[in-house]
């Protein structure tokens, strides 16, 4: 399957401080909010708690979903570990797949549809006033508003997917700028495409 970059809708989370003990529970919290946004299907919802936070998020029900994005929580963890930078970015990817006609017969592209960027900064554990939780709520917030606000660039459900009655019906990747790559630290919406012109530049979880 040939993937292509195309013009994706980009939407560029506002940056987050997130204290160690944290990383995983926020960046699941967020993906997955994502995720749930994305699922056109019929689908079964699953809550999600952050309990030292009191706070709580919808998920989709579906084990390799949730597979994926623990994934996702690794490459962040072992980015974070092994280079001490000031931030980090992860992405979050949407393709829709399409059957073309070439001249050697019929083949199979994924073209990039949707883009989501996040930036992370790690944040040392002090007694100064910042509350974790209202600053997550408002990245929930942010995904939530941006969902509504934009579905003109959503592609058509193919009659497949309606067939195949999948919560999903588009494939996504999470994707990471391995270290010293060309996408890594870039801003905006280069971002994406650099990683595509080297697939040695990243890290990638395929769903």
């Amino acid at each position: 399957v040939q993937q292509k970059m195309a013009t994706p809708r980009q939407f560029r989370l506002s940056h987050l401080e997130i204290e160690d003990n944290l990383v995983r529970d926020a960046f699941r919290c967020i993906v997955h909010t994502i995720i749930f946004n994305r699922a056109l299907g019929p689908v079964t919802p699953r809550d999600g708690v952050i309990e030292s936070l009191d706070l709580y998020y919808v998920h989709v029900d579906d084990s390799e979903v949730v597979k994926k994005v623990d994934q996702g929580c690794d490459l962040l963890v072992q980015q974070m570990r092994a280079s001490k930078k000031d931030s980090y970015e992860m992405s979050i990817a949407f393709f829709e797949r399409r059957q073309v006609k070439g001249w050697l017969g019929m083949s199979t592209e994924d073209i990039c549809w949707e883009q989501w960027v996040l930036s992370f900064s790690p944040r040392q554990q002090t007694n100064h006033s910042y509350d974790f939780a209202e600053e997550l709520r408002r990245r929930l917030s942010e995904v939530v508003d941006n969902v509504s606000r934009h579905k003109s660039h959503i592609p058509p459900l193919t009659a497949q997917a309606i067939e195949n009655k999948r919560a999903l019906p588009f494939h996504f990747q999470i994707i990471s700028p391995a270290a010293g790559s060309s996408a890594a630290g870039r801003q905006g919406a280069n971002f994406l495409s650099d990683l595509f012109a080297s697939a040695a530049g990243a890290n990638i979880i395929s769903y």
